[in-house]
């Protein structure tokens, strides 16, 4: 994958082989779609999608939206099965990038090591090391890293990302991507927001 290195991947899902102790890393892929499908191989479902998206648009102080309106399409391009919860919120950094029209350079080659915890909190990822390893050894640097504040395994690689963002919960997730305009996407697209829903 070193030929993706300088031109725009997207956000990047990381899977951590216990086996061999090693990474692989693989873009995720995507894109508006007029139903919710999620390649049978990734490790989150649309529920899953869905419920992340419902807490940052939630936490955010645009006008409150109905994700039931929008739609995508998500896939990888290693197509290798995976489990667990650790690449969940990349796949809501994919959606988000793709309400975007993928204009964001933030979201050029984007890592998230976070997952969700309970009310809304959120926690570091598990085999953080040997994720990054492979995200050096497969694309060198990225622009933005997203991992909890109290995370010194992913602390070491912070050199290797444009901006890093440490946060602890779906509100300061919610936060960051409104300060980036990353929300507008999903205002602009919503043909009804609760409260237009009730009036």
């Amino acid at each position: 994958m070193t030929a993706v290195r300088h031109r725009r991947v997207g956000v990047i899902g990381l899977i951590a082989d216990l086996q061999g102790n090693q990474g692989f890393v693989t873009p995720l892929i995507a894109e508006l779609a007029s139903d919710w499908i999620v390649a049978p191989n990734l490790p989150f479902t649309t529920t899953e999608l869905q419920r992340e998206l419902q807490k940052v648009l939630s936490s955010s102080p645009l006008p409150e939206l109905l994700p039931d309106f929008f739609a995508f399409r998500v896939a990888d391009r290693l197509g290798q099965k995976s489990y667990g919860s650790s690449m969940t919120m990349g796949g809501l950094l994919a959606i988000i990038d793709a309400a975007s029209n993928f204009r964001c350079p933030l979201l050029g080659t984007a890592v998230a090591l976070v997952e969700p915890a309970e009310t809304g909190r959120l926690r570091p990822v598990e085999h953080i090391t040997q994720k990054l390893r492979a995200f050096e050894r497969e694309l060198g640097n990225g622009t933005l890293l997203v991992r909890t504040m109290n995370c010194p395994e992913a602390a070491v690689f912070d050199h290797l990302f444009s901006a890093v963002w440490t946060v602890d919960s779906s509100t300061e997730l919610a936060r960051q991507l409104e300060h980036q305009g990353l929300l507008a996407g999903f205002q602009e697209r919503s043909p009804l927001d609760r409260h237009k829903l009730r009036v």
